[in-house]
């Protein structure tokens, strides 16, 4: 009989596995051949000591399971039932798949379906022991219903915890005929927090199939959700970054959208990059990380960083006084972009309206060194705000121009 069971590694800086932890770096939590052990998320305690989270399926039952190692791989029998808690609502399949320690409590999240698949945001808050904390949610449970017209519907987001001690979830719910990207707030008690959003969750519509897969919080309160929007088959690294009170931040993103859109795909046929996760760095700058299309069409890892400020542009490796002009801006018709290259370089130079969306491309070619001109036409565009994105090798430039009516 095949089945899963979650496997845990620890790595020596040079990439060797760490003999020194479990049989030769390697620790299998596996309990038995009728339970199949999944894998989602670990966290590393200050004491060295290793919490792991997962789900657990021993049908007809689909819990989840939570571990503790000893910094050596060993179980530490001090935590749970040597070491293992398994644990679940009744009659619901939970999809646990995030964890954290804050204010001595250890804190793990993520979605319960019922058998209909409606879904619904799930918070279990346990004491450094592995007991739950009775003083949380409802004895120790905080779960959140989407209301009826706005019901999750498949596996999707994380939880993430504020300084502030407030619990932070993001996924999505189900629109009309797309996902629309959702993050919802509780409080340290387990409750909801009504100063966020409408009654604790605030959903932001993008065109398309829109889904947050993680999200993190920056030190200022904002709030960084990613994932993907898919538009005519063809998915992009997204990111939507909202206020302390719920509220897009209008300093963020695409002239002001709070939304940035991007595409990293190399193949032509398949465009499908997808954020998988997040991660703030010290100095404030974003990693996303996920997967998109090669040229060939393979799927491959796929990593951008991105500044925090205004427009979260990818940072380029290198730094350039390079830039391009257009002019006239405001225009009625036509624009002309002006730019001077120092060497012969691939340019790709494309057009995205106020919402992220490309809507046109001007030049997808190699430039001999020197300046140059192109016109760009946009009849049939409507009028409003346009972003010109210009990418030089793996330098990227914007641009913003106004059509006027």
């Amino acid at each position: 009989m095949v089945y899963s069971k979650t496997v845990v590694l620890r790595l020596n800086p040079d990439g060797t596995l760490d003999n020194s932890f479990g049989i030769n770096g390697i620790v299998a939590i596996d309990l038995g051949p009728l339970s199949n052990v999944f894998g989602f998320a670990l966290f590393i305690q200050d004491d060295g000591k290793i919490l792991t989270v997962g789900d657990i399926s021993s049908l007809p039952e689909y819990e989840f399971i939570m571990c503790r190692l000893n910094p050596d791989g060993s179980f530490d029998h001090t935590f749970g039932d040597t070491g293992i808690i398994i644990n679940g609502i009744p009659n619901k399949i939970d999809h646990i798949n995030s964890i954290g320690i804050q204010n001595e409590k250890i804190i793990v999240g993520g979605t319960s379906y019922d058998e209909n698949w409606n879904g619904s945001i799930t918070i279990y808050q346990y004491l450094m022991d592995g007991i739950l904390d009775t003083q949380f949610g409802n004895g120790g449970i905080a779960i959140r219903d989407i209301h009826t017209q706005l019901q999750l519907a498949e596996y999707s987001g994380k939880v993430c915890l504020s300084q502030d001690g407030k619990i932070i979830y993001a996924g999505y719910v189900n629109g009309i005929q797309d996902n629309h990207f959702a993050v919802l707030r509780f409080l340290s008690d387990g409750s909801i927090d009504n100063s966020f959003g409408d009654e604790g969750i605030s959903v932001t519509e993008i065109d398309g199939d829109a889904k947050a897969l993680d999200v993190v919080v920056q030190s200022d309160g904002k709030i960084i959700a990613g994932g993907y929007r898919a538009f005519d088959y063809n998915a992009d690294f997204t990111l939507v970054r909202y206020m302390p009170n719920g509220d897009l931040d209008t300093s963020f993103g695409t002239n002001g959208t709070g939304i940035v859109i991007q595409n990293l795909s190399d193949s032509v046929s398949v465009m499908e990059d997808k954020i998988k996760t997040l991660a703030l760095q010290t100095d404030g700058k974003l990693i996303a990380a996920g997967y998109a299309y090669t040229e060939s069409g393979i799927i491959d890892f796929a990593a951008a960083r991105y500044f925090a400020d205004i427009g979260a542009v990818i940072e380029s490796p290198h730094k350039s006084q390079f830039n391009f002009s257009t002019h006239p801006n405001p225009f009625t018709h036509k624009t002309t972009l002006e730019f001077t290259l120092d060497s012969r370089s691939d340019v790709a130079i494309e057009v995205y309206d106020n919402r992220g969306i490309r809507v046109g491309t001007i030049a997808n070619q190699s430039f001999d060194q020197g300046k140059h001109q192109l016109r760009w036409n946009s009849d049939g565009m409507p009028a409003g705000v346009y972003i010109i994105k210009m990418t030089v090798g793996d330098m990227i430039y914007t641009k913003k121009v106004v059509k006027s009516p």
